[in-house]
């Protein structure tokens, strides 16, 4: 009987990629920015009602540089998450979801003013909501209320605290068409040099066509304000605040995806980025082409 209610996965991924630059200041061309990451993860779920389920797991990240000059940002996370869910035959959820995140830059070993966090520990707590109205609407989202606390134990460096939220919206208006909307208040780990973490706030829609039954043309657009939260001040200060740099960022692209067998998919993807950044040096635009290639199993 416990087979039959329980279920989950383990599993571990391993990526080397360039990072990207656009957390970096003005100094990003003489940087080393390749970036090793791993996610190690486990979790399952029970079925201990017929519409009540509960949910845990655990994700290890890491990310590692391989400069010297860019070893400051590596970052490990250890994060647990509970939720205890109620799911109908309709498909309609609802849930509450409670995440813990323990957070170490284990290259900043001597922590001050100046050389900013070397660890944190985050806790959030969600309510969730899935509805599908239709085969052609499905809204989604979450509301919640996070706490982030600093380890380095500058009694100048307040904790961030506040409230979180997403929402997601997929609709199918035509056989050929669909359109997505997501609107977002997010915390994120941040790669800068001496930030913890950044707080998101934007939106996004994306309308995808789709000519033929292999191929898939999208075209996402989106706009975000990226607070940097954990920048040590310049002068000591008791009042809380958000971190010294904000950036708008506002992304356009167009996306080309074939599918010529199950389960595989190659892409060719345009970006065009625009930054503007309150810290001097950050602003810019910019674009990206590249082919991705994808095989699941």
């Amino acid at each position: 009987m416990a087979g039959s209610n329980l279920k989950g996965e383990i599993g571990y991924k391993h990526e080397k990629e360039l990072a990207s630059f656009a957390q970096l200041n003005a100094t990003r061309d003489t940087l080393s920015n390749l970036q090793t990451s791993q996610n190690y993860f486990a979790n399952a779920e029970y079925q201990i009602l017929p519409s009540i389920y509960l949910k845990a797991g655990f994700l290890r990240n890491e990310w590692l540089y391989d400069g010297k000059d860019r070893e400051i940002s590596n970052q490990i996370q250890n994060i647990g998450e509970f939720s205890v869910q109620y799911r109908n035959l309709s498909r309609t959820m609802i849930g509450f979801r409670a995440v813990i995140t323990d957070g170490q830059y284990p290259k900043r070993d001597t922590p001050s003013i100046d050389s900013g966090d070397n660890g944190f520990f985050r806790t959030s707590y969600n309510v969730d909501g899935e509805w599908k109205y239709s085969d052609k609407l499905r809204i989604g989202g979450s509301v919640g209320y996070l706490q982030q606390d600093y380890e380095h134990g500058n009694k100048f460096q307040k904790g961030f605290s506040d409230a979180v939220a997403r929402l997601d919206v997929n609709w199918i208006p035509s056989e050929k068409t669909t359109l997505a909307f997501s609107a977002w208040r997010e915390v994120d780990q941040a790669f800068t040099l001496n930030a913890t973490f950044v707080l998101s706030t934007g939106a996004s829609v994306t309308l995808a066509w789709l000519p033929t039954a292999k191929i898939r043309v999208e075209m996402p657009l989106s706009f975000e304000n990226q607070s940097y939260l954990g920048d040590p001040p310049t002068t000591p200060s008791p009042v809380p605040r958000l971190g010294s740099r904000s950036d708008d960022v506002l992304n356009l692209g167009l996306n080309v995806i074939y599918s010529p067998w199950i389960n595989t998919e190659l892409a060719l993807k345009f970006e065009h980025e625009n930054r503007d950044s309150s810290e001097q040096g950050s602003s810019y635009d910019a674009e990206t082409v590249g082919i991705n290639a994808k095989v699941e199993f």
